[in-house]
């Protein structure tokens, strides 16, 4: 991860899904209240004391992306940007969501390698068709 503007902004790297609609969301949360939004170049924030996932390197969200069929990759900036080892993977509602991220280890698992959590990404460039070595 490289620090941009001081240690508020970090480069990350964002997998996103594009909708019927044409909006990019959150690449596994389908629908419901911790389905997140994003859109190039505005920030996207994480609700009700959650936060939002990304990988660290373009290979971490390579390998995701590749699991979760063609996925879109982004090259983003993220605020408050902390390593993430364990997510809420056995209920994935709302209240389980939240639960975890107010402490909770029911239902965890261990998240992909690479993974960061965040409380703010703002997309900057989609990435995925470019070949990368990182």
């Amino acid at each position: 991860m490289q620090r941009l503007r001081g240690d508020e902004m970090t480069t990350v790297y964002k997998v996103v899904r594009r909708r019927w609609d044409g909006k990019l969301a959150s690449a596994y949360i389908k629908r419901g209240k911790a389905l997140t939004l994003y859109a190039a170049n505005e920030p996207s924030f994480a609700k009700n004391g959650m936060k939002l996932l990304a990988f660290d390197r373009h290979a971490n969200a390579a390998r995701f992306a590749w699991e979760q069929d063609a996925h879109e990759i982004w090259l983003a900036e993220a605020e408050n940007v902390t390593p993430q080892t364990a997510l809420e993977f056995l209920y994935m509602t709302w209240k389980s969501f939240k639960a975890f991220w107010e402490g909770s280890t029911h239902g965890t698992q261990a998240a992909c390698i690479g993974t960061v959590a965040c409380d703010s990404i703002t997309l900057i460039k989609r990435v995925d068709k470019e070949r990368r070595d990182d």
